[in-house]
């Protein structure tokens, strides 16, 4: 499996008319985004626009083992240019992804699924994605399926995904708690990634993923004290004698209200 990876902003999954164009974009984008950091202040300063541009391809292009046909140097400053507009500038939610997972999707939204290591379809690139958002760089992170639901569509939100979704030049829907549960099977299946769900044996109450190689009992014990640590530092909740005292606080106040006497207007 290749160690090259492509990182970009959550919210690219968001823009662009369909998941084909949305990915040829990404491409050009990882490049130049990748490129730009190896290029020093000297080069720049010594450089006209077109030649820092064209450098940061070559190098970029190197570093991503990405080859183009041709003069793409162009092209692919493009595509930095328009997922930039699309995704601001701002500081968000990004992914880092292997590139291999993103050419075999590609290779499979334009029909040539025969050279794709591992075919990928773009519902299940579009969930590892979400979870890979929300890990960021930690090896193992709870993902819910609501926060899946958002994510794969590039939002971080499910107020900011019921706002954009009608704005959507692609028609995109979300996903359903069906449809998510059986993509995780099937990636899950295939070993794209580890999970494990906290719970007592008969009920599931949060599903934790790793993208790191460790055995299913390494899986189950870090999750579990991961669970339980973050449930300690939750918010104090009230013991059923601490509801009932401040009932009868209350009511007690409200009593004591009711039996003042009504205020008189101040006399003219």
């Amino acid at each position: 499996m290749s160690d090259t990876f492509f990182r970009f902003p959550l919210r690219a999954l968001a823009a662009f008319e369909g998941p084909f164009i949305r990915l040829g974009n990404l491409v050009g984008y990882c490049v130049m985004d990748v490129g730009y950091k190896l290029v020093t202040p000297d080069e720049r300063k010594n450089l006209a626009l077109g030649e820092y541009q064209r450098l940061a391809w070559e190098r970029g292009g190197a570093r991503v083992r990405v080859t183009f046909d041709g003069n793409a140097a162009q092209s692919s400053q493009k595509n930095y240019e328009s997922v930039q507009a699309a995704c601001g500038l701002a500081a968000q939610a990004t992914v880092s992804i292997r590139a291999e997972w993103l050419w075999n999707c590609l290779y499979v939204l334009r029909g040539d699924a025969d050279k794709a290591e591992m075919p990928l379809s773009y519902r299940e690139f579009s969930v590892l994605c979400a979870i890979l958002s929300k890990l960021g760089d930690k090896d193992l992170e709870s993902c819910t399926w609501q926060e899946i639901q958002c994510r794969a569509l590039g939002y971080t939100t499910k107020a900011e995904m019921v706002r954009m979704l009608p704005q959507r030049k692609d028609g995109a829907k979300a996903l359903t708690r069906q449809q998510i549960r059986s993509t995780l099977d099937d990636l899950d299946r295939n070993k794209f990634f580890g999970r494990w769900s906290v719970g007592n044996g008969e009920r599931s109450w949060l599903t934790y993923f790793s993208f790191k190689r460790m055995s299913r009992a390494k899986l189950a014990e870090r999750a579990t004290v991961l669970y339980g640590q973050r449930r300690r530092r939750g918010p104090l909740r009230r013991t059923e004698k601490d509801k009932q005292l401040a009932a009868e606080q209350w009511a007690a106040f409200q009593k004591q209200r009711r039996a003042q006497p009504p205020k008189t207007p101040p006399s003219v």
